[in-house]
């Protein structure tokens, strides 16, 4: 049995504080703000993809997303997810860039490491991914693609820096990991 969880007011979302770990606040349906410990807040979707794996959505920070906005975006994926499709991924349809996913994905990670890790993270992707990838859309770039700019960076010698970016562009079941 689902449990029932209590909607958020807009004065539960105002008045939510840092503390001194992340925490949620739950609305319901898979909605939740995070608060993280240095103020920041962020709406985030939480559902299960065909593949009976969670996933996590990040809908924006608030005060630029208010509740009602951030419920109406739930509704929508909600939607999505009821025709059989991964929200995740169904954002721009073809036309989602590889820019906005990486920028996406980094929104969501800064969240869940340590601002030191996370600025490796970011560096990672920074020096090593090549700007022919910034402008084309995720759906362009091939297995090849990422595979030959793997094999430059393990020429250089640089092993460790390709098993991390392997972790990180991972093709997923339902979509890429970026």
């Amino acid at each position: 049995m689902s449990k029932l969880i209590k909607p958020l007011s807009v004065r539960d979302v105002a008045n939510a504080k840092p503390a001194e770990r992340l925490y949620k606040l739950g609305d319901g349906y898979g909605l939740a703000l995070w608060v993280s410990p240095n103020g920041r807040k962020v709406w985030r979707f939480e559902y299960t993809r065909k593949d009976k794996k969670k996933d996590t959505l990040t809908i924006g920070r608030y005060p630029e997303i208010s509740l009602a906005d951030a419920r109406k975006k739930r509704t929508e994926y909600r939607i999505l997810l009821a025709h059989g499709q991964d929200p995740k991924y169904r954002l721009e349809g073809d036309n989602i860039s590889f820019e906005t996913v990486t920028a996406m994905w980094l929104e969501r990670k800064q969240t869940q490491v340590t601002p030191r890790y996370f600025e490796r993270i970011q560096n990672n992707l920074k020096l090593n991914i090549p700007s022919r990838f910034n402008g084309r859309t995720i759906t362009k770039i091939k297995a090849e693609d990422v595979v030959a700019v793997l094999g430059v960076i393990e020429q250089r010698g640089a092993h460790e820096q390709v098993n991390r970016l392997k972790q990180i562009m991972r093709p997923r079941a339902a979509g890429r990991e970026l």
